[in-house]
Parts: structure tokens; sequence; C-alpha cells
């Protein structure tokens, strides 16, 4: 098993400054604003095969008077296998939009999973066999005894 390391750095509209870092290929993620003022969710979606790690903060991407404080935040909300929503807020609480980076670290997900494996039918299995010029003799759904057909 190998472990995925994710890093972006996100903008106020929940777009990206630079493609996330450390994203395996043919794989995304997304951050949406949701209805909740400073709350952002970020789906990665088939990346990690658990919860990975999470860790977000609140960057200063030039804009300000270099006002930030350190009793501004920012919070995870929620963390599951496909997401987490993250809040970020001023020094009085209260939710705000902020720019922020996020890094997420857990177990790649493979590109085949078995739990994913959509089923096929058994007549399609057998038609495609028989395709292949096969005698099928059993087909049960923990062994397959099948040999070409002279």
């Amino acid at each position: 098993m190998s472990l995925i390391t994710v890093s972006a750095l996100v903008n106020v509209d929940a777009s990206f400054v630079f493609p996330p870092y450390g994203l395996p290929a043919k794989k995304k993620i997304s951050v949406y604003k949701t209805s909740t003022v400073g709350q952002y969710q970020i789906i990665y979606d088939a990346v990690f095969r658990s919860t990975p790690v999470v860790t977000v903060t609140q960057a200063w991407l030039g804009w300000g008077n270099g006002d930030a404080l350190t009793l501004d935040n920012a919070t995870i909300n929620e963390i599951n296998k496909t997401y987490p929503t993250v809040k970020l807020g001023n020094a009085q609480g209260v939710g705000t939009w902020r720019a922020f980076t996020i890094v997420l670290t857990g177990p790649g997900k493979p590109e085949f999973d078995e739990e994913e494996a959509h089923d096929v039918s058994e007549a399609l299995a057998k038609e495609a066999l028989d395709r292949l010029g096969t005698v099928v003799y059993s087909m049960a759904p923990e062994s397959l005894l099948i040999e070409p057909n002279t």
C-alpha cells in the first residue's frame, strides 16, 4: 500500500492558485463553497482507499495589509473517504471566505478496486466465452471451468 499526499492552494472563490500537487494521474480534486459563509467542501473522489489525514490553514495571498492575526482560524468540520468540509473565519470566530492551503495524506486507491468491479451476468459471460471458442462446463460464483473448443 502506498501513501499519497496531495497539496493545494485555494483562492477565496474556490479555484486553485495552481494545479494540486501530488494528485495521481486521471484523478481529480474539486473545491466548492457551501451555503455556510466561510465553509468549503473539497471533493477528491476515488483518490484515497480510506479517510485521509487533512491539514488546513488560511493563506494570505498578497491581499490585505499583512493584518492576518493568529486568532484567525481554519478548522476541519468533517472528514470522510471522499471529502472533508473546512471552515475559515476571522479573529472574532465569524465565518469568512478566505484563501487557504490544504494537505491530504492517505493510502492510495488502486486503479482497479474489486469493491467497485461491475457484475457481469452469467449469460453475457457465456456468450463472450463462446465467441472465444471455449466450452463452458461450470460457472459457479467461486470458479469457472472452461476448455478450448476443439
